[in-house]
């Protein structure tokens, strides 16, 4: 992960990292302190996040105008040219915004492609966000003897992580297309000679 540059991510101790990769809880630990450490206007960045809510609806309007003299309303359309948002959320709450960021997440529904000769396949498949319930047991497990992880992204890199660090011996595969493109590339894939 890449640290903000008004912080400095410590880095954990070398015995957490394997080839520059660490455990999740390093950048949790970092985004927590970040969020407690940066005030505007007298809030923190924590302050300002609304937890356990439900988007309803995002509505895209028009910037409105209450100027009554020809140069507040140059002014106002200086300042203004930005549609506005509208987001309910928790059926009754509104917000009014001019800058909206979905950052919802590829994970928050999972989707897992649809590969060919997957339904003959007899070992366990899983996404990662499901991994942190199934690690324990999945990565204890003696008969698990190959693990392939497909994609490119932070969650793939956890998930390798993992599955380097544990202590059976295995065997572990990490594909990512061979561009190292996709629709959340953590890093582009180093060149390889093709088999």
């Amino acid at each position: 992960m890449a640290e903000f540059s008004d912080q400095p991510m410590t880095p954990p101790p070398p015995e957490e990292q394997y080839h520059g990769f660490f455990p999740g809880r390093y950048t949790t630990a970092y985004l927590e302190a970040y969020v407690d450490n940066h005030t505007y206007a007298g809030q923190t960045i924590r302050d300002r996040i609304i937890f356990s809510s439900t988007v309803d609806r995002v509505v895209k309007t028009s910037p409105s105008s209450t100027t009554e003299t020809e140069e507040e309303e140059e002014e106002e359309e200086e300042s203004s040219t930005a549609a506005q948002w509208t987001i309910t959320y928790n059926t009754t709450h509104e917000i009014q915004t001019s800058k909206l960021i979905d950052a919802t997440g590829m994970t928050s529904q999972p989707q897992i492609p649809n590969l060919p000769g997957s339904s003959a396949f007899k070992g366990k498949t899983l996404h990662h966000k499901s991994f942190g319930q199934e690690q324990p047991l999945l990565l204890k497990d003696p008969s698990v003897r190959n693990i392939c992880i497909v994609g490119g992204a932070k969650s793939a890199a956890d998930v390798a992580y993992a599955c380097a660090k544990a202590p059976a011996e295995r065997e572990i595969h990490w594909v990512i297309r061979e561009d190292g493109n996709g629709p959340s590339a953590f890093f582009a894939a180093p060149a390889m000679s093709k088999r």
